[in-house]
């Protein structure tokens, strides 16, 4: 669970149990549960000053004011993340949210069943308001990376387990019906997979690297444990990331690319807005605003 993002469930339950059961003393008594559970981190930090300068300061602080440059500013991230990632089982959220809202009113007492209580309700509404106060802490900090909405993961497959739970029962009730529920989970399914194959993720999701598309043939030639420059006027933590676990190189990142810095480097990859040739660097491809270039032998 990532640091500063862990009481976002619990915030998420406290919420959610103070809406829908309309007492707000919940709000209270949630609160003060957050701020034990926090307390011993703010110690922490407290008397470790490096850690409240490195991690505090330019990690957490940072990232929700935007000065880490890094991953996404974009509003609705945590939502494009869900939407292009949590396949095929994002159809599948359907039932609980109508559930949840009550609307379409028939819609929702055909998925409750004629045994319908307030139980089935309840759990959908709380498990809907939930989810939706951890997207929206997620989507607080002005710096968003895809792997921090993985957070909510849990909650949404809960949800999925609570709006497909008595639609299935009845569906696997007798032999008959097992055999149409199997054919219409089938045909969900494959409808979901042929959504995703026809580019609805790749039109959500970021792109994949470069290193592992337009430099993939040229990238062959690293070889593991070697040291490589990064080099940009901002901090690059996608093209650190792809060499690191892509390459399993040492990326040094740099503000601009010297002939005599790390000697023993062989390829370094520049934004195109430091790139300049020189007498100790050559270009050997560019692509998507960075070039890669290979150290010139020594004469």
């Amino acid at each position: 669970m990532k640091g500063p993002f862990g009481p976002l469930p619990l915030a998420g339950a406290v919420v959610a149990r103070a809406i829908v059961d309309r007492r707000w003393r919940t709000l209270l008594v949630g609160g003060c549960v957050l701020l034990v559970a926090a307390a011993p981190v703010a110690a922490f930090l407290y008397t470790h000053p490096d850690w409240w300068s490195g991690y505090g300061v330019h990690q957490v602080l940072d990232s929700l004011t935007g000065a880490r440059q890094d991953g996404s500013s974009q509003p609705l991230f945590a939502l494009r993340s869900i939407g292009g990632r949590f396949w095929p089982y994002l159809p599948l959220l359907v039932p609980a949210i109508v559930v949840a809202l009550g609307r379409p009113r028939r819609w929702s007492e055909k998925l409750q069943g004629s045994e319908s209580t307030d139980d089935v309700k309840r759990a959908c509404r709380l498990m809907l308001i939930a989810t939706a106060v951890v997207i929206f802490g997620l989507s607080l900090p002005q710096r968003k990376i895809w792997h921090h909405v993985l957070l909510v993961y849990p909650f949404l497959s809960i949800l999925i387990g609570l709006g497909l739970a008595r639609p299935l029962a009845r569906a696997f009730a007798t032999s008959r019906q097992v055999h149409r529920g199997l054919v219409a989970l089938g045909l969900l399914l494959i409808g979901s997979m042929a959504a995703d194959a026809v580019g609805l993720g790749r039109i959500l999701m970021n792109r994949p690297s470069v290193l592992a598309t337009e430099f993939a043939r040229l990238a062959q030639r690293l070889s593991p444990g070697e040291e490589v420059l990064a080099d940009s006027k901002e901090d690059e933590w996608d093209m650190l990331s792809a060499l690191a676990f892509e390459k399993d190189v040492i990326p040094w990142p740099s503000l601009e690319l010297d002939p005599l810095e790390h000697a023993g480097a062989r390829f370094a990859f520049v934004k195109t807005d430091v790139w300049s040739p020189n007498a100790g660097w050559a270009e050997v491809a560019r692509a998507r605003g960075w070039v890669m270039a290979t150290r010139r032998p020594s004469p």
